[in-house]
């Protein structure tokens, strides 16, 4: 199988300072990966694949604890929207068939180590042409030995919305409902058949009630039976998650859920009141 190896000299802004980006830095964040991404692309003689698996190297400075989740999905995020028209047709699933996410150390060169690993229909004759080898052992050639055998897994979920939805929470996508992060200002699955799930319905109250958009919710909140009034905060990104989500689920008890009965006899009570 051929494989294209190429370097990004800076790291992708974590999730939580990327959401808390003005919508006009990250548009332009998105187009500095973009443009690094296309520079790249010319230089290796505009290679293409059909079916590719991506690889991610994250080279960070130091030894700093880090939250890896956040870096994975922004990560995923610019260099999917950058590799799409140009080393591979598009990132749906039928073009990019896989992610797999690494971590190191790099003191002397931080950066993003971008691997494509042609798994289906093969490199463009013009790639072919200019020689394999040569792409291949580009950058960082030398650090194959040093790098770790173990990676993270994840793969697309099949959605036939999945390239047009840029919800944070997929039902399909267990990734994203065991480490995201939902704010009131995003967008929510509009997939008929998951429609019934409580954490969606809530999500489509909050869009209507929720008091702040920069506070963000997890899928146990989303997922809890309690009282949605207006005005209702989520938790403060910037401060620690644990105390604030104990203190939120007290203030917000599930509520009891009425039987048919009493549901007849809450209805008579009001009906007795207004007479």
């Amino acid at each position: 199988m051929s494989l294209i190896s190429f370097t990004i000299p800076f790291l992708p802004p974590s999730l939580n300072a990327y959401r808390r980006f003005h919508w006009r830095e990250q548009r332009r964040i998105e187009r500095e990966w973009k443009d690094m991404v296309a520079v790249r692309w010319l230089e290796l003689g505009r290679p293409t694949c059909s079916e590719a698996l991506v690889t991610l190297w994250f080279l960070f400075q130091d030894t700093r604890s880090r939250d890896l989740d956040n870096y994975m999905a922004t990560g995923a995020k610019l260099v999917g929207d950058s590799l799409k028209g140009r080393f591979i047709p598009d990132d749906s699933p039928r073009h990019l068939k896989g992610w797999r996410f690494l971590f190191e150390m790099d003191r002397e060169n931080p950066g993003t180590i971008v691997e494509i690993e042609e798994v289906g229909g093969g490199l463009s004759q013009r790639h072919r042409d200019r020689g394999e080898a040569s792409a291949c052992a580009c950058t960082h050639a030398d650090r194959a030995g040093e790098r770790p055998k173990e990676g993270i897994e994840i793969t697309r979920p099949k959605c036939k919305n999945y390239d047009a939805c840029s919800a944070p929470l997929c039902p399909l996508d267990e990734q994203s409902l065991r480490h995201g992060l939902w704010y009131p200002d995003e967008e929510v699955c509009t997939l008929r058949d998951h429609s019934g799930l409580l954490w969606i319905r809530n999500q489509k109250r909050l869009i209507k009630k929720a008091g702040r958009a920069d506070r963000h919710f997890t899928l146990e909140m989303l997922n809890r039976n309690c009282i949605i009034r207006r005005g209702i905060e989520g938790l403060d990104p910037d401060a620690p998650e644990g105390m604030q989500l104990r203190r939120w689920l007290k203030a917000h008890p599930e509520r009891r859920d009425l039987s048919k009965e009493d549901r007849e006899k809450m209805t008579q009570r009001l009906a007795a009141a207004k007479r």
